[in-house]
């Protein structure tokens, strides 16, 4: 038979021949999978399995009122069962030199599993500078670099059940705010002098004229912005 991770499993054994009652047991040399159990009252296995994903032999035995043996192997497959990651993409955006947190969620087979079930990692694909996940679903840190980054993420269990997802996220720049809005009036053999700052961002800035012509005689310091 098979049997699903986390799936509840009831198999009732029978037989024929000898006389009744029959006496059923398990085999000790070939124990069940974790998580099921045998009722040798009812000969019914059951129970939740929580064993490593795979196949699984085992032996049951009965013994009749005459004291008759008779026995037979089975196999049960364990398997993974669907892991949905929950968290919707692309993430919400973030800004370079701004703390950056957002937290990962996954589902087995439609129900709910506590975060520190899972084992997170990235399993492809580049996040942006700054930002690290944890093993517990977490991406966080300050990112460095604006862009939109693309990548996979993984959840996987203690059972080795794994799922994963694209994921995207837009990284934009900081406003940057220049001082002050207007410039002073200027006069023709009259010096002149007038710092630009910058506000916002990450310091250190780097100043320039991306348009339009300085007068006659002025010159603009991209190192300061004077």
């Amino acid at each position: 038979s098979v049997t699903q991770y986390t799936a509840m499993a009831s198999v009732v054994f029978s037989a024929s021949g000898g006389r009744t009652p029959y006496a059923w047991s398990i085999d000790s040399a070939t124990p069940l999978p974790a998580g099921l159990s045998f009722d040798s009252a009812t000969a019914t296995l059951n129970g939740t399995p929580t064993a490593t994903p795979g196949s699984y032999n085992f032996n049951v035995k009965l013994v009749d009122a005459s004291g008759c043996p008779a026995s037979k192997n089975y196999v049960v497959v364990v398997q993974c069962p669907t892991v949905t990651i929950n968290t919707s993409t692309p993430l919400p955006a973030g800004t370079v030199g701004t703390t950056y947190t957002q937290s990962f969620s996954a589902t087995l087979s439609g129900t709910a599993v506590p975060a520190q079930t899972w084992s997170w990692t990235v399993s492809s694909g580049a996040l942006p500078g700054g930002l690290t996940m944890s093993s517990g679903g977490i991406l966080s840190g300050i990112p460095t670099t604006p862009g939109t980054f693309n990548f996979v993420v993984q959840a996987m269990n203690a059972q080795g059940c794994l799922g994963t997802k694209a994921m995207s996220v837009t990284i934009s720049c900081p406003t940057i705010t220049l001082n002050p809005t207007s410039l002073p009036t200027g006069y023709v053999g009259a010096l002149y002098s007038q710092a630009i700052s910058a506000s916002g961002g990450t310091p250190n800035y780097s100043y320039a004229i991306i348009s339009g012509v300085l007068p006659s005689g002025l010159a603009f310091n991209t190192g300061t912005g004077a």
